[in-house]
């Protein structure tokens, strides 16, 4: 969306105010990801190179510090998504996965009563 934006935007300010002046320049982007959404809903692969995949960094407890290593995710930044969580440290946590769009998850353990 950014790219399409840009797109449009220089046509606007750098005085080709014309419609086609736009479309030439927005439709070649919007083709390009209407192909890339086809080639990755027929493709798990492709999906995967393109989208990437969740990742666990806890599970029960333990810390992955290689998977963190590998997703260049600091202990701080995980710490900080565990007490958003409610939980106190990495012992409170059942698991942490890393979405691909970089946000967090993290469920606690459920406490026994």
């Amino acid at each position: 969306m950014l790219l399409l934006s840009n797109a449009i935007q220089n046509q606007m300010n750098g005085g080709d105010n014309s419609r086609v002046g736009g479309l030439i320049s927005a439709l070649p982007l919007v083709a390009l990801n209407y192909m890339v959404g086809i080639a990755t809903s027929r493709s798990k692969r492709l999906d995967a190179f393109i989208e990437g995949r969740p990742e666990v960094q806890g599970h029960h407890g333990g810390l992955y510090p290689q998977v963190l290593l590998s997703a260049q995710l600091t202990r701080h930044e995980l710490d900080t998504a565990i007490r958003a969580a409610g939980c106190e440290s990495i012992q409170d946590v059942h698991v942490a996965i890393l979405g691909n769009t970089g946000s967090i998850t993290v469920l606690p353990k459920h406490s026994r009563a």
